[in-house]
């Protein structure tokens, strides 16, 4: 029993557990003062989440003390950070109105078909609507897939991936661009 206990701790705790960001070893990282924000490709269903990731990547690294710039072929920077987004889901909200107890009156039910994020909330009775109606809400995803490279050499030197959770669109945004600058060596 006491076996079979410790096996599902195991697991559960190695199932919590965060990818782990590959870089070059031996790499200057501290030395990176100039960073050039490259291209992030969007998700197919969300054209402009490339550039909204973009935009938080250069805020997040200006406020951490990098210089920043976009980049193209001649600017000069030490790195260049670019990727691709994975999952790009706002929040959804949902009315849902169930039948009046005892089955009467001429009320539609409406049931949610898909919800984005995988936690969903009631948030109780909608207002004006009565007890039989209620809010639901599910949270905003976002997972990028970014890497850096020196911009001398054009070598990859840090790779990471993330995805993450949040109430809203930008919760879930600073929350993936957060962890994964964190995870590049030396960071400021």
């Amino acid at each position: 029993m006491t076996l079979l206990f410790s096996a599902a701790v195991l697991l559960g705790l190695s199932s919590c557990a965060a990818p782990m960001a590959s870089f070059k070893a031996g790499y200057d990282f501290p030395g990176i003062q100039a960073v050039g924000i490259g291209e992030f490709t969007p998700s197919a269903d969300q054209p402009n989440s490339g550039s909204v990731v973009a935009g938080e990547f250069a805020k997040q690294l200006l406020s951490r003390g990098y210089s920043v710039k976009d980049f193209q072929q001649g600017v000069e920077v030490d790195a260049v950070i670019e990727g691709d987004v994975t999952e790009y889901l706002p929040n959804h909200r949902y009315l849902v109105s169930n039948p009046p107890r005892g089955g009467r009156g001429n009320v539609i039910v409406q049931q949610p078909v898909e919800l984005s994020g995988s936690n969903a909330y009631n948030l109780g009775s909608s207002f004006g609507m009565g007890d039989d109606s209620q809010v639901v809400v599910s949270n905003a995803t976002v997972g990028i897939s970014a890497r850096m490279r020196d911009a001398r050499t054009g070598e990859v030197i840090w790779a990471s991936h993330y995805t993450y959770e949040g109430l809203d669109l930008d919760t879930a945004l600073e929350g993936v661009v957060q962890y994964l600058l964190s995870s590049i060596p030396g960071n400021k």
